[in-house]
Protein backbone atom coordinates (compact mmCIF):
# COMPACT_ATOMS: atom_id res chain seq x y z
CA UNK A 1 0.00 0.00 0.00
CA UNK A 2 1.26 3.46 -0.81
CA UNK A 3 1.98 5.62 2.22
CA UNK A 4 -0.33 8.62 2.47
CA UNK A 5 0.21 10.46 5.72
CA UNK A 6 -0.61 14.20 5.45
CA UNK A 7 2.33 16.25 6.61
CA UNK A 8 3.49 19.70 5.58
CA UNK A 9 7.17 19.96 4.72
CA UNK A 10 9.00 23.09 3.63
CA UNK A 11 12.40 22.58 2.00
CA UNK A 12 15.12 24.75 0.48
CA UNK A 13 18.44 24.04 -1.09
CA UNK A 14 20.89 24.87 -3.80
CA UNK A 15 19.13 22.88 -6.51
CA UNK A 16 15.90 23.73 -8.27
CA UNK A 17 14.09 21.58 -10.83
CA UNK A 18 11.74 23.97 -12.63
CA UNK A 19 9.21 23.60 -15.44
CA UNK A 20 10.12 25.85 -18.33
CA UNK A 21 7.98 26.84 -21.30
CA UNK A 22 9.81 27.39 -24.56
CA UNK A 23 8.83 29.91 -27.18
CA UNK A 24 6.50 27.44 -28.93
CA UNK A 25 4.96 26.24 -25.69
CA UNK A 26 7.06 23.08 -25.59
CA UNK A 27 8.03 21.96 -22.14
CA UNK A 28 11.28 20.72 -20.77
CA UNK A 29 12.84 20.33 -17.35
CA UNK A 30 15.74 22.38 -16.10
CA UNK A 31 17.74 21.19 -13.14
CA UNK A 32 19.79 23.81 -11.31
CA UNK A 33 22.34 23.21 -8.60
CA UNK A 34 25.72 24.42 -7.47
CA UNK A 35 28.76 23.04 -5.74
CA UNK A 36 32.52 22.56 -5.84
CA UNK A 37 34.17 20.48 -8.56
CA UNK A 38 35.91 17.47 -7.01
CA UNK A 39 36.89 15.42 -10.09
CA UNK A 40 37.00 15.77 -13.89
CA UNK A 41 37.08 12.97 -16.50
CA UNK A 42 37.66 14.26 -20.05
CA UNK A 43 36.98 12.33 -23.24
CA UNK A 44 37.98 15.39 -25.25
CA UNK A 45 38.39 19.12 -24.67
CA UNK A 46 34.59 19.59 -24.71
CA UNK A 47 33.15 16.21 -23.76
CA UNK A 48 33.31 14.18 -20.56
CA UNK A 49 32.06 14.23 -16.99
CA UNK A 50 32.84 15.97 -13.74
CA UNK A 51 31.73 15.49 -10.14
CA UNK A 52 30.72 18.22 -7.76
CA UNK A 53 30.15 18.15 -4.03
CA UNK A 54 26.63 19.46 -3.40
CA UNK A 55 26.18 19.45 0.39
CA UNK A 56 26.57 15.88 1.67
CA UNK A 57 26.97 13.83 -1.52
CA UNK A 58 28.64 13.83 -4.92
CA UNK A 59 26.73 14.60 -8.12
CA UNK A 60 28.16 13.35 -11.43
CA UNK A 61 27.48 15.64 -14.39
CA UNK A 62 27.70 14.77 -18.08
CA UNK A 63 29.17 17.40 -20.41
CA UNK A 64 28.50 17.07 -24.14
CA UNK A 65 29.18 19.13 -27.26
CA UNK A 66 26.03 21.20 -26.66
CA UNK A 67 26.94 22.19 -23.09
CA UNK A 68 27.59 25.92 -22.72
CA UNK A 69 30.32 26.80 -20.23
CA UNK A 70 30.85 30.40 -19.08
CA UNK A 71 33.92 31.46 -17.11
CA UNK A 72 33.83 33.66 -14.01
CA UNK A 73 34.26 36.73 -16.25
CA UNK A 74 31.54 35.64 -18.69
CA UNK A 75 33.92 34.37 -21.37
CA UNK A 76 33.30 31.05 -23.16
CA UNK A 77 35.12 28.01 -21.79
CA UNK A 78 35.51 24.32 -22.61
CA UNK A 79 35.49 21.38 -20.22
CA UNK A 80 39.28 21.40 -20.40
CA UNK A 81 39.27 24.91 -18.84
CA UNK A 82 37.54 23.71 -15.68
CA UNK A 83 39.58 22.62 -12.69
CA UNK A 84 39.08 20.87 -9.37
CA UNK A 85 38.18 23.33 -6.62
CA UNK A 86 36.11 25.66 -8.76
CA UNK A 87 32.61 26.53 -7.53
CA UNK A 88 30.08 26.24 -10.35
CA UNK A 89 26.36 26.52 -11.00
CA UNK A 90 24.92 23.87 -13.33
CA UNK A 91 21.69 23.97 -15.35
CA UNK A 92 20.84 20.58 -16.78
CA UNK A 93 18.29 17.82 -17.15
CA UNK A 94 17.66 14.14 -16.45
CA UNK A 95 18.65 11.86 -19.31
CA UNK A 96 19.18 8.16 -19.98
CA UNK A 97 22.89 9.01 -19.80
CA UNK A 98 22.54 10.61 -16.37
CA UNK A 99 22.51 14.24 -15.34
CA UNK A 100 23.40 16.25 -18.45
CA UNK A 101 24.63 19.84 -18.18
CA UNK A 102 22.95 22.34 -20.47
CA UNK A 103 24.88 25.31 -19.05
CA UNK A 104 27.72 25.69 -16.55
CA UNK A 105 28.56 29.00 -14.91
CA UNK A 106 31.88 29.30 -13.08
CA UNK A 107 31.00 31.39 -10.04
CA UNK A 108 34.31 31.66 -8.24
CA UNK A 109 37.95 31.29 -9.19
CA UNK A 110 39.59 29.10 -6.50
CA UNK A 111 42.83 31.04 -6.92
CA UNK A 112 41.29 34.27 -5.58
CA UNK A 113 37.95 33.63 -3.85
CA UNK A 114 35.66 30.81 -2.80
CA UNK A 115 32.16 29.86 -1.73
CA UNK A 116 31.39 26.57 0.00
CA UNK A 117 28.03 25.10 1.03
CA UNK A 118 27.94 22.03 3.21
CA UNK A 119 28.52 20.83 6.77
CA UNK A 120 31.19 21.67 9.32
CA UNK A 121 33.44 18.61 9.33
CA UNK A 122 35.91 19.73 11.99
CA UNK A 123 36.70 22.68 14.30
CA UNK A 124 40.21 23.39 15.56
CA UNK A 125 42.19 26.18 17.22
CA UNK A 126 39.32 27.07 19.58
CA UNK A 127 36.91 27.26 16.67
CA UNK A 128 38.94 29.72 14.62
CA UNK A 129 39.48 27.14 11.88
CA UNK A 130 36.70 25.04 10.40
CA UNK A 131 36.85 22.29 7.79
CA UNK A 132 34.30 22.02 4.98
CA UNK A 133 34.65 19.71 1.94
CA UNK A 134 38.08 18.80 3.33
CA UNK A 135 39.28 22.42 3.14
CA UNK A 136 40.51 24.24 6.27
CA UNK A 137 39.02 27.75 6.45
CA UNK A 138 40.35 30.41 8.82
CA UNK A 139 37.93 32.61 10.79
CA UNK A 140 39.63 35.86 11.74
CA UNK A 141 38.52 39.09 13.42
CA UNK A 142 36.86 40.36 10.22
CA UNK A 143 34.76 37.20 9.65
CA UNK A 144 31.04 37.84 10.10
CA UNK A 145 29.01 34.88 11.39
CA UNK A 146 25.22 35.04 11.02
CA UNK A 147 22.49 32.71 12.22
CA UNK A 148 19.44 31.39 10.40
CA UNK A 149 16.99 34.17 9.52
CA UNK A 150 18.98 36.84 11.32
CA UNK A 151 21.47 39.56 10.44
CA UNK A 152 22.76 39.69 14.01
CA UNK A 153 26.31 38.41 14.57
CA UNK A 154 26.74 34.92 16.07
CA UNK A 155 29.62 34.01 18.37
CA UNK A 156 32.22 31.63 16.96
CA UNK A 157 31.70 29.48 20.07
CA UNK A 158 28.19 28.62 18.81
CA UNK A 159 29.59 26.72 15.81
CA UNK A 160 29.52 22.93 16.13
CA UNK A 161 30.56 20.01 13.95
CA UNK A 162 27.72 18.87 11.70
CA UNK A 163 26.10 22.28 11.27
CA UNK A 164 25.05 23.19 7.70
CA UNK A 165 26.76 26.40 6.61
CA UNK A 166 27.49 28.72 3.72
CA UNK A 167 31.04 30.12 3.74
CA UNK A 168 32.34 32.90 1.51
CA UNK A 169 35.81 34.36 1.50
CA UNK A 170 39.09 34.88 -0.30
CA UNK A 171 42.28 32.93 -0.90
CA UNK A 172 45.61 34.28 0.36
CA UNK A 173 48.87 33.05 -1.15
CA UNK A 174 51.52 32.34 1.48
CA UNK A 175 55.24 31.70 1.30
CA UNK A 176 56.02 28.74 -0.94
CA UNK A 177 52.82 29.30 -2.92
CA UNK A 178 50.73 27.69 -0.17
CA UNK A 179 47.08 28.73 -0.07
CA UNK A 180 45.13 29.94 2.95
CA UNK A 181 41.33 30.14 2.81
CA UNK A 182 40.02 33.06 4.90
CA UNK A 183 36.29 33.43 5.55
CA UNK A 184 34.67 36.83 5.18
CA UNK A 185 31.18 35.51 5.98
CA UNK A 186 29.67 32.36 7.50
CA UNK A 187 25.92 31.77 7.36
CA UNK A 188 24.59 29.03 9.63
CA UNK A 189 21.51 27.23 8.30
CA UNK A 190 19.03 24.55 9.33
CA UNK A 191 19.49 20.85 8.49
CA UNK A 192 16.45 20.85 6.16
CA UNK A 193 17.98 23.64 4.12
CA UNK A 194 20.58 21.16 2.85
CA UNK A 195 17.98 19.37 0.79
CA UNK A 196 18.26 19.87 -2.94
CA UNK A 197 14.85 21.24 -3.82
CA UNK A 198 12.93 19.74 -6.75
CA UNK A 199 9.70 20.90 -8.38
CA UNK A 200 8.32 19.52 -11.65
CA UNK A 201 5.25 18.20 -13.48
CA UNK A 202 4.73 15.00 -15.42
CA UNK A 203 2.66 11.89 -16.00
CA UNK A 204 2.80 8.77 -13.80
CA UNK A 205 4.27 5.97 -15.91
CA UNK A 206 4.29 3.25 -13.27
CA UNK A 207 3.62 2.69 -9.57
CA UNK A 208 5.58 0.24 -7.43
CA UNK A 209 3.49 -0.02 -4.26
CA UNK A 210 5.92 -2.37 -2.50
CA UNK A 211 8.79 0.09 -2.79
CA UNK A 212 6.66 3.25 -2.72
CA UNK A 213 8.24 4.44 -5.96
CA UNK A 214 6.65 6.25 -8.89
CA UNK A 215 8.13 6.51 -12.37
CA UNK A 216 7.07 9.87 -13.83
CA UNK A 217 7.53 10.82 -17.47
CA UNK A 218 8.45 14.46 -18.05
CA UNK A 219 8.15 16.11 -21.43
CA UNK A 220 11.54 17.18 -22.77
CA UNK A 221 13.41 14.39 -20.96
CA UNK A 222 14.22 10.96 -22.44
CA UNK A 223 14.30 9.29 -19.01
CA UNK A 224 11.55 9.15 -16.37
CA UNK A 225 12.10 10.68 -12.95
CA UNK A 226 12.04 8.20 -10.06
CA UNK A 227 9.96 9.57 -7.19
CA UNK A 228 10.16 8.05 -3.72
CA UNK A 229 7.15 8.30 -1.36
CA UNK A 230 7.66 8.35 2.41
CA UNK A 231 5.39 8.53 5.46
CA UNK A 232 5.81 12.31 5.31
CA UNK A 233 4.70 12.68 1.68
CA UNK A 234 1.53 14.73 1.36
CA UNK A 235 -0.66 13.52 -1.51
CA UNK A 236 -3.56 15.55 -2.86
CA UNK A 237 -5.77 13.39 -5.06
CA UNK A 238 -5.55 9.75 -6.12
CA UNK A 239 -2.37 8.37 -7.66
CA UNK A 240 -2.90 6.30 -10.81
CA UNK A 241 -0.93 5.38 -13.92
CA UNK A 242 -1.55 8.06 -16.55
CA UNK A 243 -2.41 10.75 -14.00
CA UNK A 244 -0.84 14.17 -14.43
CA UNK A 245 0.96 15.24 -11.24
CA UNK A 246 2.89 18.15 -9.76
CA UNK A 247 5.76 16.98 -7.57
CA UNK A 248 7.59 18.87 -4.82
CA UNK A 249 10.50 17.30 -2.99
CA UNK A 250 14.26 16.99 -2.83
CA UNK A 251 17.00 14.94 -4.44
CA UNK A 252 18.82 12.17 -2.56
CA UNK A 253 22.22 10.63 -3.24
CA UNK A 254 20.67 8.02 -5.59
CA UNK A 255 19.23 10.91 -7.67
CA UNK A 256 15.71 9.93 -6.64
CA UNK A 257 13.19 12.67 -5.95
CA UNK A 258 12.00 12.23 -2.36
CA UNK A 259 8.49 13.65 -2.55
CA UNK A 260 7.26 16.01 0.14
CA UNK A 261 4.05 16.81 -1.74
CA UNK A 262 2.29 15.47 -4.84
CA UNK A 263 -0.74 17.17 -6.39
CA UNK A 264 -2.78 15.10 -8.84
CA UNK A 265 -4.17 17.10 -11.77
CA UNK A 266 -7.29 16.49 -13.83
CA UNK A 267 -5.87 16.62 -17.32
CA UNK A 268 -3.74 14.48 -19.65
CA UNK A 269 -0.14 15.67 -19.84
CA UNK A 270 0.65 13.33 -22.75
CA UNK A 271 -1.76 15.08 -25.08
CA UNK A 272 0.64 17.17 -27.18
CA UNK A 273 -2.26 18.95 -28.82
CA UNK A 274 -3.71 20.43 -25.66
CA UNK A 275 -3.08 24.07 -24.81
CA UNK A 276 -0.29 24.36 -22.24
CA UNK A 277 -1.39 25.44 -18.80
CA UNK A 278 -0.07 28.74 -17.54
CA UNK A 279 3.29 28.53 -15.77
CA UNK A 280 5.66 31.16 -14.56
CA UNK A 281 9.15 31.08 -16.02
CA UNK A 282 11.62 32.07 -13.30
CA UNK A 283 15.38 32.49 -13.41
CA UNK A 284 17.71 33.71 -10.71
CA UNK A 285 21.41 34.47 -10.77
CA UNK A 286 24.00 35.45 -8.21
CA UNK A 287 25.58 38.87 -8.64
CA UNK A 288 29.28 38.42 -7.99
CA UNK A 289 31.33 41.12 -6.26
CA UNK A 290 34.27 42.90 -7.84
CA UNK A 291 37.40 44.10 -6.07
CA UNK A 292 35.69 47.47 -5.46
CA UNK A 293 33.48 46.01 -2.71
CA UNK A 294 34.64 42.37 -2.37
CA UNK A 295 32.28 41.51 0.52
CA UNK A 296 29.15 42.60 -1.34
CA UNK A 297 26.47 40.07 -2.23
CA UNK A 298 23.48 40.21 -4.52
CA UNK A 299 21.07 38.38 -6.75
CA UNK A 300 18.86 39.21 -9.71
CA UNK A 301 15.79 37.36 -10.92
CA UNK A 302 13.08 37.63 -13.50
CA UNK A 303 9.61 36.12 -13.76
CA UNK A 304 7.59 35.80 -16.94
CA UNK A 305 3.99 34.60 -16.81
CA UNK A 306 2.61 36.48 -19.80
CA UNK A 307 3.28 39.63 -21.81
CA UNK A 308 1.28 41.55 -19.19
CA UNK A 309 2.76 39.80 -16.14
CA UNK A 310 6.51 40.22 -15.93
CA UNK A 311 8.89 41.08 -13.10
CA UNK A 312 12.57 41.91 -12.71
CA UNK A 313 14.17 42.23 -9.28
CA UNK A 314 17.59 43.01 -7.82
CA UNK A 315 18.53 42.47 -4.15
CA UNK A 316 21.87 43.40 -2.58
CA UNK A 317 23.56 43.31 0.81
CA UNK A 318 26.87 44.16 2.45
CA UNK A 319 27.31 47.25 0.26
CA UNK A 320 28.27 50.65 1.68
CA UNK A 321 25.47 51.78 4.03
CA UNK A 322 23.29 54.76 2.99
CA UNK A 323 24.86 54.95 -0.46
CA UNK A 324 23.31 55.38 -3.91
CA UNK A 325 23.84 52.72 -6.57
CA UNK A 326 22.57 52.23 -10.12
CA UNK A 327 21.30 49.08 -11.84
CA UNK A 328 22.48 48.47 -15.40
CA UNK A 329 20.80 45.84 -17.59
CA UNK A 330 22.66 44.87 -20.75
CA UNK A 331 24.75 48.01 -20.32
CA UNK A 332 21.79 50.42 -20.03
CA UNK A 333 20.83 52.22 -16.84
CA UNK A 334 17.54 50.98 -15.42
CA UNK A 335 17.27 52.93 -12.16
CA UNK A 336 18.93 53.68 -8.85
CA UNK A 337 18.46 52.73 -5.20
CA UNK A 338 19.83 53.68 -1.79
CA UNK A 339 21.10 51.11 0.70
CA UNK A 340 19.94 51.10 4.32
CA UNK A 341 22.14 51.36 7.41
CA UNK A 342 23.19 47.72 6.97
CA UNK A 343 24.11 48.05 3.29
CA UNK A 344 20.98 46.24 2.10
CA UNK A 345 18.54 47.23 -0.63
CA UNK A 346 16.16 45.82 -3.17
CA UNK A 347 14.33 47.14 -6.21
CA UNK A 348 11.51 45.50 -8.18
CA UNK A 349 10.19 46.36 -11.64
CA UNK A 350 6.79 45.01 -12.78
CA UNK A 351 4.49 45.39 -15.73
CA UNK A 352 1.73 46.18 -13.20
CA UNK A 353 3.65 47.87 -10.36
CA UNK A 354 2.38 47.91 -6.80
CA UNK A 355 2.98 50.67 -4.23
CA UNK A 356 6.58 49.57 -3.60
CA UNK A 357 7.38 48.62 -7.21
CA UNK A 358 8.57 50.49 -10.27
CA UNK A 359 7.20 50.22 -13.77
CA UNK A 360 8.99 47.76 -16.02
CA UNK A 361 10.10 49.77 -19.08
CA UNK A 362 9.15 48.54 -22.53
CA UNK A 363 12.84 48.28 -23.43
CA UNK A 364 13.18 45.49 -20.84
CA UNK A 365 10.35 43.37 -22.26
CA UNK A 366 10.38 40.47 -22.44
CA UNK A 367 12.45 39.98 -19.31
CA UNK A 368 13.55 36.59 -20.67
CA UNK A 369 15.84 38.46 -23.07
CA UNK A 370 17.92 39.97 -20.26
CA UNK A 371 21.56 38.90 -20.46
CA UNK A 372 23.74 40.92 -18.07
CA UNK A 373 23.12 42.78 -14.81
CA UNK A 374 25.47 45.22 -13.11
CA UNK A 375 25.31 47.31 -9.96
CA UNK A 376 27.55 50.40 -10.09
CA UNK A 377 28.43 52.93 -7.40
CA UNK A 378 28.31 56.71 -7.54
CA UNK A 379 31.70 56.81 -9.26
CA UNK A 380 30.50 54.50 -12.02
CA UNK A 381 32.56 51.51 -10.82
CA UNK A 382 30.94 48.09 -11.01
CA UNK A 383 30.53 46.51 -7.57
CA UNK A 384 28.30 43.52 -8.51
CA UNK A 385 27.72 41.73 -11.79
CA UNK A 386 26.18 38.61 -13.25
CA UNK A 387 24.76 37.00 -16.39
CA UNK A 388 21.61 34.99 -17.07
Amino acid sequence: MLLRRPFKVVVWGCLVLALLCGPAGARSVELKFQGMITAIDQESASVGTFSIHAFDFQVKVVVNAETEINGSNGDTWKLSDLSVGQFVQVSGYFSSKGLVAKEIQVRHDPRTDFEFRGFIENLTNSGTTLTIHGVAVLLDASTRIEGEGSDSPVAVSSLVVGQPILVKGFVKTLTGNAKQFIASKVKVGRPDRNRLKVEFEGTIKSINGDRNILQISVRGSDAPAEVLLTSETRIKGTLAVGAFVEVHGFLNSQLQVVATEIKVGDHDADDDKREPSTHTLKREIELRPTSVEPKAEGKAQFEFKSANEQKFQVEVEDLTPAAVYKVLVDGKELGSFTTDHRGKAGVTFRTSPGPDDRALPNTLRPVTAIKTVQVVNGSGATVLQGSF
